[in-house]
């Protein structure tokens, strides 16, 4: 529940959700690949080059580099969501049980 809440600003601060495919419903992976193929084709027919970033967060949380992800952010969202997400990405654990037992 926290992690749409958290989405849900974050995504209305960047980009509206148009660029969103994870947590909503209808996209997902293919989605996201016929639209970035879509902008490839369309740039390359023009002859421009070609330049992509994308933020994968939901399967990222644990190889996340917080300064990095500090610095992209920095004075593009408000400072109360930026240190929201960094305290829920600071010092993340899990535990995974396997019939019944933690490994």
């Amino acid at each position: 529940m926290f992690e749409r809440v958290l989405l849900s600003h974050l995504v209305s601060q960047t980009d509206d959700g148009r660029h969103q495919h994870g947590y909503k419903a209808g996209h997902g992976t293919n989605t996201a690949m016929l639209t970035i193929q879509g902008y490839l084709a369309e740039f390359l027919d023009k002859k421009k080059h070609v330049m992509m970033y994308s933020l994968d967060l939901s399967a990222a949380f644990d190889m996340l580099r917080v300064d990095i992800f500090i610095e992209m952010f920095n004075g593009k969202i408000d400072s109360w969501l930026l240190h929201a997400l960094v305290d829920f990405l600071t010092e993340r654990k899990c535990q995974i049980d396997v019939g019944g037992d933690p490994i």
